[in-house]
């Protein structure tokens, strides 16, 4: 049977599942759930559809430190996605991708640790406007290289600052901005067989308005199902009208994006399973879809813990659960 022939049966087996997810994470047996129905035999990571990861800012903060593969290693995660640097003093951006020596290190300790580096993110955007970083076309081009030498075909852009999305028509001239540089490195990325993916606060038609406008396969949606699902969206169509050619990557959180009305302010950290996101019904969705790639974990922990690592090892193992494939 082919992916295209999955039928009506399999989608209620598949929301059955989520019943039971839900009603084990409601009795307080969630984790119990996830190391149960972990397949006792797994794929090897290259024949795997569906590889995790794991952002190394909630890997313990460890942003462009090789240390966060270890801690990767410790929550069998695939992959890591590592940071490409910072904005001190909100002036140039800086990443250690332009010191001697330190692609060398990231290659070493992923071939130590078994765990690949699944892309390089830029996660102080979350707290910049991409657009009025002052060097952004030099540091949009050390990305694009930095992906080569460092053997992985993933970027992660999040739009997500205060003024700096791109849902707003107020924001109208942020838009076209991030279009701007988002055409002129295209080609690059092109030629270097990488894709640049984005995340922001639009629904499946404003990320294919802006991928439009774009015009290049290379710059793809890093679709983020948990800040879709709160915003109102329905992620799991926005998923179907992007297609599986527009997909670049899902991340996967269910944090203080994933608040359910009425509860109390210290159950508003939750872990994967816990949350807005149906997964059962996602998996539906990305194998009608033909879709495989990288998931990667974001904030989702349980509040009051001081360590990322058995947070991110209950993710994957629940999301190993959900998606064995």
């Amino acid at each position: 049977m082919t992916q295209s022939d999955v039928g009506p049966s399999r989608r209620q087996m598949l929301l059955g599942a989520g019943a039971v997810i839900a009603g084990a994470a409601l009795n307080g047996s969630w984790q119990a759930y996830a190391e149960e129905t972990t397949p006792a035999t797994t794929r090897s990571f290259s024949e795997r559809r569906f590889k995790i990861a794991g952002d190394d800012l909630f890997l313990d903060n460890k942003r462009q430190n090789v240390e966060a593969l270890r801690r990767a290693a410790k929550a069998k995660l695939d992959g890591v996605i590592v940071d490409m640097g910072s904005r001190p003093n909100r002036g140039e951006f800086k990443s250690r991708f332009t010191e001697p020596g330190v692609y060398e290190e990231f290659l070493k300790v992923s071939e130590e640790t078994g765990v690949a580096i699944a892309g390089l993110g830029f996660f102080a955007m979350y707290a910049h406007k991409m657009p009025e970083i002052p060097n952004m076309p030099e540091t949009l081009k050390l990305w694009v290289d930095s992906m080569v030498r460092l053997n992985t075909r993933l970027g992660f852009m999040p739009l997500m600052s205060s003024g700096g999305t791109l849902a707003e028509p107020e924001n109208r001239d942020i838009y076209d901005r991030t279009v701007k540089l988002f055409r002129e490195i295209a080609p690059e990325a092109e030629k270097a067989g990488v894709v640049l993916g984005v995340e922001s606060n639009l629904d499946g038609d404003g990320y294919n308005r802006f991928l439009d406008a774009v015009g290049s396969p290379a710059v793809q949606a890093y679709y983020n199902v948990g800040v879709g699902l709160a915003n109102g969206y329905n992620a799991y169509e926005d998923l179907r009208r992007l297609g599986k050619d527009r997909i670049a990557a899902l991340h996967l959180e269910q944090g203080s994006v994933s608040m359910m009305p009425g509860d109390p302010p210290e159950t508003h950290e939750r872990r994967l399973g816990d949350g807005l996101i149906n997964f059962p019904l996602l998996r539906y969705v990305l194998l009608k879809l033909d879709w495989g790639g990288w998931m990667s974990i974001a904030r989702s922990r349980l509040k009051g813990t001081t360590s990322g690592v058995p947070n991110m090892a209950a993710n994957a193992a629940y999301l190993r659960s959900v998606f064995p494939e």
